[in-house]
């Protein structure tokens, strides 16, 4: 396996926040009311490969935990490593002449 796909494997985050409730003893009916959502729809969301931000934000704050983070340090690799720039950029057919941030966020 190349750095460039190690790097860049898939981050699951229902997984990880799934284990953090089972690390502290929390279930997701727990969490699914501090972030007032019903909890067969946290399953839900859990179980897909990404999460929308405002969801993301209420179990990080629910969790005391910063979810983006893992994010963050994947895209960081991604700033510094060219194999995985360009893995990035093959896989999601992004332009290279693309900002990395959209001019709303500048």
């Amino acid at each position: 396996m190349t750095r460039a796909s190690t790097l860049y494997s898939q981050i699951h985050i229902g997984e990880i926040i799934r284990k953090q409730l089972k690390e502290e003893g929390r279930t997701l009916t727990w969490l699914a009311d501090q972030v007032c959502c019903d909890s067969s729809n946290l399953t839900k969301l859990l179980s897909r490969n990404s999460i929308h931000t405002d969801i993301l934000i209420r179990i990080s704050t629910a969790l005391k935990t910063d979810y983006f983070k893992c994010f963050s340090n994947h895209i960081q690799d991604a700033l510094t490593d060219d194999a995985v720039r360009k893995k990035i950029i093959r896989d999601y057919n992004v332009y290279e002449e693309t900002p990395y941030f959209c001019s709303s966020c500048e």
